[in-house]
């Protein structure tokens, strides 16, 4: 009988996902210098997330952190496998290609991501922004049942730093995570609840971030990257 062989899956800045042919799991091990991860960080954001999308139970898949020893290094992170295409991403699908039943979650996810944004200014610390940020879209996915998954639970963006910009144009240059979130947003919208330009230049939940200048600028910025709003 051939060995099951373990196989790299995943590589960020500060981990990589091991995943063994027919295993329902994959393994999240992480690298020594990440010292803003933590054991009780990890486990704690993860219960965040299982709450604030709590109306979607599916969106996360299980996980489980065995704690080896005391620091992160030590641990090991035990994820439900989701098995899905590499392509097409989100960020650059035709909608028509969705599933109904994604595209439905989709829109609930949006919806609930955008309460979260809104809830940022009056709550603070409290609020945490999931991670759909990174550039090949890899952490909101369809799986291969048609299901919207969220498949990094790691390193929330602060909701409290991007409320501390409320009122100003949001510095691009600076606060670079913030703009990618918003860009994202703003894309998701566009794509998959058909929301116009100039509707979305408007929207009460954006100018408190984003001026006139700094909304073309990310529509530019977003076109460059291919993900046209």
């Amino acid at each position: 009988m051939a060995t099951r062989r373990w196989s790299l899956i995943g590589s960020g800045v500060h981990s990589e996902v091991w995943h063994r042919t027919g295993s329902a799991y994959c393994l999240q091990l992480f690298r020594p210098d990440a010292p803003e991860l933590t054991p009780t960080k990890i486990d704690r954001e993860y219960a965040y997330l299982q709450h604030a999308y709590r109306a979607m139970p599916r969106l996360l898949p299980h996980q489980r952190l065995l704690r080896l020893g005391g620091t992160l290094t030590e641990c090991v992170l035990v994820k439900q496998y989701v098995s899905h295409s590499a392509v097409p991403r989100l960020h650059r699908v035709d909608p028509d290609r969705v599933p109904a039943g994604a595209l439905a979650q989709l829109r609930q996810f949006l919806a609930v991501t955008r309460r979260l944004l809104a809830a940022a200014p009056d709550v603070g610390e409290a609020v945490l922004l999931p991670d759909i940020i990174d550039d090949e879209c890899a952490n909101l996915v369809i799986d291969n049942t048609g299901a919207l998954r969220l498949v990094d639970t790691n390193r929330l963006i602060s909701g409290r730093k991007l409320a501390e910009l409320r009122g100003a144009p949001l510095p691009l240059d600076t606060h670079v995570i913030h703009a990618k979130f918003l860009r994202r947003m703003l894309l998701f919208e566009s794509t998959f609840l058909g929301r116009r330009r100039s509707e979305l230049a408007r929207d009460p939940l954006y100018t408190q971030f984003l001026d006139p200048p700094t909304f073309a600028a990310l529509l530019e910025h977003s076109a460059a990257l291919g993900e046209p709003i």
